[in-house]
């Protein structure tokens, strides 16, 4: 399968992160994988994603709020004759959505991936007539948890829940079985000092 993944930016998120694990997985299993981003600005995980030999695109526009991005997915979409579009996050999500209403595209699978269980557009009437119109655009909408898929059910209507689904955040366990561990004195600890970690 093609896989076109559109995400607003590569800064330091949760959603970014993810993405440097999610498609190298993908392209291992077989998948031609590619990412569009909006923009370049404080992109911290774009060398990551590069060193995996992941494909990055970024809009020509370097723009979050740019309705022009709507022709600039339009076109990678086209060009790529991508099977799957997955967006993440607000901006790409929006306009992702309003890529495929005005281009009537019912050929492929639009996939949005909800990261949060909050965001500044809840609790404005106006915004959750138009979330509810973006959300309507995508064939699945996946959710990092149940409770970030019940809050947006919560948000949008019960009426999406049959086109939601939950799909835990995943880790590569190869890489923290990879981690050596570092000497309490490296750390300026002694040995009676308690160490807390989380990861």
């Amino acid at each position: 399968m093609k896989i076109l993944h559109i995400i607003t930016s590569l800064e330091l998120g949760g959603a970014e992160k993810l993405l440097t694990e999610l498609l190298p997985a993908q392209k291992s299993m077989g998948h031609e994988v590619e990412l569009l981003v909006l923009t370049d600005y404080k992109a911290v995980f774009l060398d990551a994603l590069k060193n995996r030999n992941i494909k990055v695109d970024i809009s020509k526009y370097n723009s979050i709020k740019s309705p022009l991005n709507i022709l600039e997915i339009r076109k990678f979409i086209k060009d790529g004759d991508f099977d799957i579009i997955h967006s993440h996050l607000t901006h790409s999500q929006y306009w992702t959505a309003l890529n495929r209403i005005l281009a009537f595209d019912r050929k492929r699978i639009y996939i949005t991936s909800e990261h949060s269980t909050f965001n500044r557009r809840r609790g404005n009437p106006i915004l959750k007539l138009l979330d509810r119109i973006v959300y309507s655009q995508y064939d699945n909408i996946t959710s990092i948890s149940e409770p970030t898929r019940q809050a947006l059910i919560e948000w949008i209507g019960k009426e999406f829940q049959k086109k939601t689904s939950v799909i835990i955040n995943g880790i590569d366990i190869e890489l923290i079985k990879a981690v050596k561990p570092l000497e309490r004195k490296k750390l300026g600890l002694d040995e009676a000092e308690i160490v807390l970690t989380m990861a």
